[in-house]
């Protein structure tokens, strides 16, 4: 009886069996960049929110601005992944879009 090894043919392309995995992959990678971003965004908020409440008259007008500041940027970074998550969301199934249509709820 002779037995022989019997090796898994990998496809090829670096073992991606198909390019649409590779894009999905590059996309959750994506993602995951995006909400490391906005938990850092986030952190920002919290810091600039303890600092105004404890600064001095002096300070507090310099630290306001930095907390709106650190705000609008984890509102940017809130809506790229609400972006993501969407545009996700409609590629799979377009009616589970989290976000109104431009003509929702408009008669004409």
């Amino acid at each position: 009886m002779v037995f022989r090894s019997r090796k898994r043919q990998q496809p090829t392309g670096g073992g991606v069996s198909h390019p649409s995995a590779l894009v999905a992959d590059e996309g959750g990678e994506r993602q995951a960049r995006q909400w490391q971003t906005w938990r850092r965004s986030a952190q920002k908020v919290t810091r600039a929110w303890n600092e105004w409440l404890a600064a001095n008259s002096r300070e507090s007008t310099e630290l306001y601005r930095r907390y709106v500041s650190a705000l609008a940027e984890e509102e940017r970074a809130a809506a790229a992944i609400a972006q993501t998550v969407n545009l996700g969301a409609n590629a799979q199934d377009p009616r589970t879009c989290i976000a109104p249509t431009a003509h929702s709820g408009r008669t004409t």
